[in-house]
């Protein structure tokens, strides 16, 4: 029994600690994707039942998108690469834990939200996400939380051509800076995960 409330309170301690959506995340990146179909025409993806369509569009770029982060970001994935396709944006959300449009956590996840834009869009954030997975690759899960969030969102979005700020022009976005919308990178750690603006 005292084990048992030793968990119990080791778990609520957790929640208060890291946050509910680090929880949420956790639980989703430990789910099974074993009922994900691999694409035929492309190994590299897999997508669930409904969402073929999809698939077969992300096959058509993933070559590409591949090749940019390589180059972009000087060096090769050591692991192969998969991309899972979700058939809605609730199945997104139950193996992201969040309710976005694509992520990696341990694996990449696309929401078919990607597409709500065209495939244009939809290139844009498969090549993002394959930027955090390429440094997800290089240096493990653990470091690449201790990264601050601003370098691995702002490397994606410029190696991907925009992909993730694809609505915000250039002229907007200098336009914000200067009237005063910015921020300060935080250089102070944190209990378990660095705390990075």
């Amino acid at each position: 029994m005292k084990k048992r409330a030793l968990l119990t309170f080791l778990i609520a301690i957790s929640i208060v600690f890291l946050g509910s959506s680090f929880v949420r995340q956790s639980i989703a990146a430990l789910r099974s994707t074993d009922h994900f179909i691999i694409y035929t025409n492309d190994s590299r993806i897999l997508f669930e039942p409904g969402a073929e369509a999809y698939a077969i569009k992300i096959g058509g770029v993933l070559d590409s998108a591949i090749k940019r982060i390589e180059a972009k970001q000087y060096s090769n994935f050591t692991d192969p690469v998969r991309v899972h396709v979700c058939s809605s944006r609730e199945s997104f959300k139950k193996y992201f834990g969040a309710d976005v449009r694509a992520g990696v956590l341990i694996k990449l996840f696309l929401s078919p939200r990607v597409f709500d834009d065209g495939n244009v869009v939809a290139e844009l954030y498969l090549t993002h996400e394959l930027s955090h997975l390429h440094i997800r690759d290089k240096i493990g899960n653990y470091k690449m939380s201790r990264l601050p969030v601003w370098f691995k969102e702002g490397l994606a979005t410029y190696v991907s051509g925009g992909g993730g700020a694809h609505t915000v022009s250039d002229k907007e976005a200098v336009d914000a800076i200067i009237s005063g919308k910015h921020f300060i990178p935080n250089k102070r750690g944190g209990l378990i995960f660095s705390k990075n603006g």
